[in-house]
């Protein structure tokens, strides 16, 4: 009989939509530009849901590899912060 405690599945659910670029370099390139919005239902990661994100990267073609560098949107002009708590991120 397992007697270890039971395991909480932690879900954040994305979408992303953007493009690619042809990169003029002399291997098939392209460069990545996108948008992605968060959403989670646990309370330590429900902050996710009131930010956006943006990114950018790159796909290498020919290896099939490719980097993705995403940047979360604070509201920065906003008068006061949220009155939500959980709208809150970790770090501020």
């Amino acid at each position: 009989m397992d007697s270890s405690p039971p395991t909480m599945e932690r879900k954040v659910v994305f979408s992303l939509q953007g493009y690619s670029i042809d990169e003029a370099t002399a291997t098939l390139r392209r460069a990545i530009v996108a948008a992605m919005l968060l959403s989670a239902q646990e309370e330590r990661y429900r902050w996710l849901n009131y930010h956006l994100c943006v990114g950018e990267g790159e796909i290498d073609e020919e290896s099939e590899l490719w980097w993705f560098d995403i940047r979360a949107i604070a509201n920065e002009v906003a008068v006061a912060p949220s009155k939500l708590a959980w709208a809150k991120p970790p770090w501020g």
